[in-house]
């Protein structure tokens, strides 16, 4: 008798579900607008080396590697690291960075030159560059790489 109880009991619950959890409507109703979500302000400060000057981007760069790189900072997921983050473009070696201001100094994630190649993380120290390790996931998608930058920044104490 009591287990009878329970199981119509149950069976009740589950049917008041759908209307009164799930969006507080009637069955056929329209469905509400989403809340909205607060856009992230992306990376603004690019800067340019060539032919050994170090000057701000006045315009913007539109290689592979540039849009690249704007794609993966923007999808930072910690604030320290968004405010931080500033693309660097090396036109005399070709090559695009993103550059971190850390505890031991600048550090720079060199996106790979061309596909199946690794992410570099560089430290710039007073001794010279050197490579603190590589990223896998060239072929990721842009969030997922900004994560794996993240964690590997914070698993080594350098943000």
């Amino acid at each position: 008798m009591m287990q009878e109880m329970m199981q119509d009991f149950v069976r009740g619950g589950v049917q008041q579900i759908p209307t009164a959890v799930l969006w507080n409507m009637p069955k056929g109703g329209p469905l509400p607008t989403p809340p909205k979500v607060r856009q992230q302000k992306g990376v603004t400060v690019e800067i340019v080396i060539s032919e050994g000057k170090v000057t701000r981007s006045r315009g913007e760069i539109n290689t592979p590697q540039a849009l690249r790189a704007r794609s993966i900072a923007n999808y930072l997921p910690r604030p320290e690291l968004l405010r931080d983050a500033t693309i660097v473009h090396d036109q005399d070696e070709k090559t695009t960075s993103i550059r971190f201001e850390t505890n031991a100094g600048p550090v720079r994630v060199m996106l790979p030159m061309e596909s199946g190649f690794e992410f570099q993380v560089i430290h710039d120290s007073e001794t010279g560059p050197r490579i603190l390790g590589p990223i896998k996931g060239a072929s990721l998608p842009a969030r997922v790489v900004a994560f794996r930058i993240s964690e590997f920044l914070r698993t080594r104490g350098l943000k």
